[in-house]
């Protein structure tokens, strides 16, 4: 007898809004219903990303991110890749395209402690898809872990 067995990834992302001084603005997490690796997954986060900021009419912004590959892609000029990456990170280019001005900059893991704490509560978020803000006393300590 064949089993099939069918893995059901659920990807989950976290948005922290700093000003220029550092100081937490706002703050958004969701989760994304799709099989997806995990490249896949951190482009789509980031494309997240970019619809809230313009839902906010954020201008001047710095995306930041422990996805090497996908930041790469973001910074690289190339328009031909046609794979599923390659159109998520189109998109991204074209919503980037909406603000004043828009980089994207690599940061390790270790010094973005804040989005991902919000990425892993995403995970217990009631429904199966969608965008939430998460309480004050959630953000702040959240917060506390970027500052340990």
């Amino acid at each position: 007898m064949v089993k099939q067995i069918i893995i059901f990834i659920l990807a989950s992302y976290g948005c922290v809004l700093r000003n220029s001084y550092g100081i937490v603005v706002a703050a958004t997490y969701g989760r994304l219903q799709e099989h997806l690796n995990a490249t896949v997954a951190k482009a789509l986060s980031i494309r997240e990303a970019l619809s809230w900021l313009k839902s906010l009419d954020s201008s001047h912004i710095i995306v930041e991110s422990d996805a090497l590959l996908v930041i790469e892609a973001l910074n690289n000029s190339s328009e031909s890749d046609s794979s599923r990456l390659g159109l998520i990170v189109h998109d991204c280019k074209i919503l980037a395209g909406d603000f004043s001005s828009c980089q994207f900059v690599f940061v390790y893991r270790s010094m973005n402690q804040a989005a991902h704490a919000l990425a892993r509560e995403a995970v217990f978020m009631s429904g199966l898809v969608g965008r939430a803000t998460p309480s004050r006393t959630f953000i702040s300590c959240v917060i506390l872990q970027d500052l340990i």
